[in-house]
């Protein structure tokens, strides 16, 4: 097995949760061992030394970027962040970085202090800092909007990357190439409105591709492990609302409340169950194979929808959010009247330009390097149209391969053992 040591490089006073969930996430995965400050003891060491040490003997250096440029030493013109930046990029590491998208104004810049530079010209420094590393292409193409958000985009890139080699079968995300970034964005908005009811309406190609989006949103998102599963099918069989109602909490409780000798039998009762146990967000994924079966089912759905709004809030503290993946034409959500449902962008597969995109984040930021990299490993990605998902796992998988055989010949140039 690999093993790679990862240092973390941020500010802490505005990023110390950020920190923590991502150094969590990354402790999950064996390949990964994590450096940071938070790991540091009392020595003589100053702690800069500390830091570009670490930096020196770290395999892939992570710099996390939000509003503040950070604690600047006396006598020096360049904070500690980063130096830490500038000793990776000199040592030619593995260097991700992650920007905080600050559209609602969470992260606050850095105030005016004793003996530190003043606040605006720090801010042109970490505006100098964030423009290097974006000219550099080495940023994630999206902002990172919450502490879970952040965790996805490290460990989407560092599995993504072909510098990191995992031993064995290529890892499950390393095969999901779709863009995801307009459902989130949207789901990411629908959380803002801290409503206690939520239907999110998921609709595409493919309805594997959903059910993945609606995991990792509930887990980087809303802090759910795993969403409940709702029958759907099994469900609608009996059109009677009352029987579709107590066989839908009872499936519920089922996999929410296993051990419960007295279960609740109506959506109130199970929403204050839960809340008691100290949930505060429950995800139901319901899946629904064609339109056809939307249409029948929908007056439960919108039925029960209702009640769950209702129970959502005459129990305060936990938010209910339903998600609907449906493999149905992309004119479905001009048909959804229900005011719960927010209907995302339809999931498409893989196109040209989503490939053009990950060659130059990850692997290069040259255009001409980019077009060559494509015309000789994904020719299928230059004619208009899309590409599926199974032939882009293929040539994904085929060049990551031969992407790391180079470091096992002398790091011959890229080009060199491409076909």
């Amino acid at each position: 097995m690999s093993f790679y040591n990862v240092y973390i490089s941020s500010t802490y006073r505005d990023l110390g949760l950020y920190r923590k969930t991502v150094m969590e996430s990354l402790h999950k995965v064996p390949n990964f061992k994590v450096v940071g400050m938070e790991y540091y003891t009392a020595e003589d060491a100053q702690p800069l030394d500390r830091c570009l040490r670490d930096v020196e003997a770290c395999d892939i250096y992570l710099l996390i970027l939000a509003n503040r440029y950070g604690y600047v030493i006396d006598g020096q013109e360049l904070s500690i962040t980063h130096q830490e930046y500038n000793r990776a990029k000199a040592l030619n590491k593995v260097i991700l970085v992650f920007k905080a998208e600050n559209r609602d104004g969470r992260f606050l810049p850095d105030a005016d202090e004793a003996g530190q530079p003043s606040s605006v010209e720090k801010q042109k420094k970490l505006n100098a800092l964030k423009a290097e590393v974006g000219s550099r292409s080495l940023s994630h193409p999206e902002g990172f909007t919450s502490e879970y958000h952040l965790a996805l985009q490290v460990m989407e890139s560092l599995v993504r990357n072909p510098r990191v080699d995992f031993d064995g079968e290529l890892p499950e995300d390393r095969k999901i190439f779709c863009n995801r970034a307009n459902q989130v964005f949207d789901f990411y908005d629908l959380v803002r409105r801290k409503k206690p009811f939520n239907v999110f309406l998921i609709q595409g190609h493919r309805m594997s591709l959903g059910r993945s989006l609606v995991e990792r949103l509930s887990k980087y998102y809303l802090g759910v492990q795993e969403p409940a599963m709702v029958s759907y099918h099994a469900l609608i069989a009996d059109p009677s609302y009352p029987n579709f109602r107590r066989r839908l909490v009872s499936e519920l409780c089922d996999q929410l409340l296993p051990n419960d000798p007295d279960p609740p039998v109506d959506p109130a009762g199970l929403l204050a169950v839960l809340h008691r146990n100290g949930v505060g967000s429950l995800s139901l994924l319901c899946p629904i194979s064609n339109e056809v079966q939307w249409q029948d089912g929908y007056p439960l759905l919108a039925a029960i929808f209702d009640e769950f709004e209702q129970a959502s809030l005459t129990v305060a503290g936990i938010r209910v959010f339903w998600f609907i993946v449906i493999d149905v034409p992309d004119g479905l959500q001009q048909q959804v009247q229900s005011p719960y449902v927010m209907a995302a962008p339809p999931l498409k597969m893989l196109a040209g330009t989503d490939i053009e995109n990950w060659l130059r984040t990850y692997i290069d930021s040259d255009d001409e390097i980019v077009y060559l990299l494509q015309d000789l490993c994904f020719p299928d990605t230059l004619t208009p149209g899309e590409l599926t998902m199974q032939e882009a796992q293929k040539q994904i998988r085929k060049f990551i391969n031969r992407f790391n055989l180079r470091r096992k010949t002398n790091d011959q140039p890229l080009l060199d053992i491409l076909p």
